[in-house]
């Protein structure tokens, strides 16, 4: 169920970093990223900027607003079993 929760959260924090930093009026890198570790956290175990999450922005077209914005945000699971394969980062 961890996992689970893991992926949801990872998918919630793109999709929302995604839209501040496609609205956003200033820096859309900065205010992405902001948004990304603002959203897991209280939700899983070290997410924080230089724990267990890492998130990527990609502005293929420069900073201007409303133009396309691809996150990536991995996280990496506290180990509560070891299941094998199932250890792998969970990636938004």
């Amino acid at each position: 169920m961890y996992r689970f929760h893991a992926k949801d959260v990872t998918q919630a924090a793109s999709y929302e970093a995604a839209r501040i930093a496609s609205i956003t009026t200033g820096d859309p890198t900065t205010e992405g990223l902001s948004a990304a570790y603002n959203y897991g956290t209280g939700l899983l175990p070290e997410w924080q900027q230089g724990g267990r999450v890492f998130v990527e922005i990609f502005l293929p077209n420069g900073t201007n607003p409303k133009e396309p914005v691809t996150v990536r945000v991995t996280y990496d699971p506290v180990e509560l079993f070891n299941f094998g394969d199932l250890g792998n980062p969970v990636v938004g």
